[in-house]
């Protein structure tokens, strides 16, 4: 049916309860030349059977996102594949949460020069060596924890734009002004649902003061937030604030 489309460039499966991996395949052997792909299920993935044969056939993809994977070996098989990328979403359908170590991020930053969009969403490491990365996503990680191993952001990276660390427990300000403190062209910053500590509450007027170039603060859902010591004029907070 899909050869009846010869000019189709992008094709979006999502929320599909079905076979994913048959329906990638079906797609792969297509004959089209898609540059994006979206492939999103409720159900386990298992993205080892199609990625090479997706990445033989169509080799000008530029926006892949699919559910599942194996943490190292799918940014490698992705890297190998898809040199032309330039958005990446690789999501994990819980329980099987899949972690990425410092050598899977340095090999997919060292290959892939065009990536500037990313979403790891609970994935464990990212880099700060993907030169045209804008827009990253890392939500439901253990980047909110004082511990956490920052020896993958050592630089400053002013590419990146937009900024989306949702969704996590226990998070100290202190990790979160680090991080800021190497994005410090950051224009949008999404908090939603985060829980910082009862006694480390996040103080607003401090997250300016990491990044005065920030535009859009979203904090919809979170808890533990004050405004407190801050010279800004409360209709430049309103302004910058996202509302519920």
């Amino acid at each position: 049916m899909l050869q009846r489309f010869s000019n189709l460039k992008k094709i979006q499966v999502c929320n599909f309860k079905g076979d994913i991996d048959e329906a990638v395949l079906a797609i792969a052997r297509s004959g089209l030349d898609l540059e994006e792909l979206v492939a999103l299920s409720y159900c386990r993935s298992y993205p080892e059977f199609w990625l090479e044969e997706l990445g033989t056939n169509m080799k000008n993809l530029k926006v892949l996102k699919f559910t599942g994977g194996d943490g190292d070996a799918d940014f490698v098989r992705v890297v190998d594949a898809f040199l032309q990328l330039e958005e990446l979403q690789i999501e994990d359908e819980a329980p099987h949460y899949n972690s990425v170590t410092d050598e899977g991020r340095d090999y997919m930053s060292s290959k892939l020069k065009r990536l500037r969009k990313i979403d790891l969403s609970n994935k464990s490491r990212i880099s700060d060596k993907c030169p045209r990365l804008c827009h990253f996503v890392m939500t439901g990680s253990c980047l909110g924890k004082e511990e956490y191993n920052y020896d993958g952001l050592m630089e400053e990276n002013r590419a990146i734009k937009y900024l989306d660390i949702s969704s996590h427990d226990e998070f100290r300000p202190t990790a979160l002004k680090r991080l800021l403190s190497i994005c410090p062209e950051l224009e949008k910053l999404k908090l939603h649902s985060c829980v910082f500590l009862p006694d480390d509450q996040l103080n607003v007027p401090d997250i300016l003061e990491c990044n005065r170039s920030l535009g859009e603060l979203n904090l919809t859902g979170s808890h533990h937030i004050t405004v407190k010591d801050t010279e800004l004029e409360s209709s430049v907070l309103e302004k910058l604030i996202v509302k519920i």
